[in-house]
């Protein structure tokens, strides 16, 4: 028997049969044989699978179909290798690192590309600040994640206002971790307040809170008097220069001094996750000094209109940015067997 159907019911049964086929072409992804294995591979998983091979290979491992061995098989053969390689004085440092990312891929669990997106989504890349500093319009922070490559960011910033208890300054850090996200978090919370405690020092117009205070106290058993002598003896050494003398000499010693203990502190290891290799970071930092004048009205006969009041309030004519940056890069590796 032959079906009839109004028009408009036709019109839906189309539209029902070309989602349908579209879902069909959607579902039969374009994949590509492995050269190793022959197993074939869809686009987004090729990179991981190729590196896993990799993995395997630095161990020792065969492949076993897709499937990893356990932990404790893992360590045990990386431990092992590593023994090998110091009784054999082929040791280096290059083959213990290769080691060590094998070691981090084949431990580490793997999450499908589709939820790394989708965990994503809920997650606003806008991060509004609020800049209390006369020379600054708006600031803005981007970041863009690769879920093929990785699975976290782990990348900060910060912005500290009125830095040192100055209406004038301000500070900006941004910190680009790698292997982790401990480093960076530590020294986006603590470098500010490193190189604050630096330029109070050396300049009493910048003041610490007691907060402030207390996380350098905190800090009392690691740089020792030893450290200290050290970097008292920086500190003494006098730069020739020939214009400009030493007008911001104390702020590159403060920003210096600052970087130095940061990375001894990383040094600690804390929050570290990972039993082969530490976190690490490289770190751009900036202060902003606004330069005010306020300049007093003229005496005048005449009454002060509105353009002659506002000569008498504080004006920012021009501004200094002193800018720091260094890797801060702490690699930790376990070589005893």
């Amino acid at each position: 028997m032959r079906e009839s159907h109004l028009p408009g019911e036709e019109s839906i049964l189309k539209g029902k049969r070309r989602d349908h086929h579209e879902v069909q072409v959607y579902n039969e992804m374009i994949t590509f044989p492995c050269s190793i294995c022959k197993h074939e591979m869809d686009l987004p998983g090729i990179f991981l699978h190729k590196k896993q091979h990799v993995a395997l290979a630095t161990l020792g491992f065969q492949w076993m179909g897709g499937k990893k061995p356990g932990l404790s098989a893992i360590a045990d053969q990386r431990q092992s290798i590593i023994a090998k390689l110091l009784s054999s004085f082929a040791f280096t440092e290059k083959i213990l690192q290769s080691i060590n990312n094998a070691f981090e891929l084949l431990c580490k669990k793997q999450i499908p590309a589709y939820y790394k997106i989708i965990d994503n989504i809920p997650k606003s890349s806008i991060y509004p600040q609020k800049i209390c500093h006369l020379l600054i319009k708006g600031a803005a922070i981007c970041e863009d994640r690769n879920s093929t490559w990785r699975a976290d960011m782990n990348d900060k910033f910060t912005v500290v206002n009125n830095f040192g208890n100055k209406p004038n300054v301000c500070f900006f850090g941004l910190f680009d971790g790698h292997h982790g996200a401990s480093a960076a978090d530590l020294t986006s919370v603590e470098l500010p307040v490193l190189l604050l405690h630096q330029l109070s020092r050396l300049d009493p117009s910048y003041q610490m809170t007691p907060e402030e205070q207390k996380v350098i106290n905190s800090f009392h058993t690691v740089f020792r008097e030893d450290y200290r002598a050290i970097e008292d003896t920086f500190s003494s050494i006098k730069k020739k220069t020939k214009a400009l003398k030493s007008e911001y000499e104390n702020i590159h010693k403060a920003f210096a001094k600052a970087f130095w203990r940061m990375d001894r502190l990383l040094r600690l290891g804390r929050k570290e996750v990972s039993r082969a290799r530490w976190s690490g970071c490289s770190a751009v930092t900036c202060i902003l000094e606004g330069n005010i004048k306020s300049p007093k009205a003229k005496k005048s006969s005449r009454r002060f209109n509105d353009l002659d009041a506002s000569l008498g309030m504080p004006k920012i004519i021009s501004g200094v940015l002193h800018i720091a940056n260094t890797g801060m890069y702490i690699e930790w590796y376990q070589v005893t067997p």
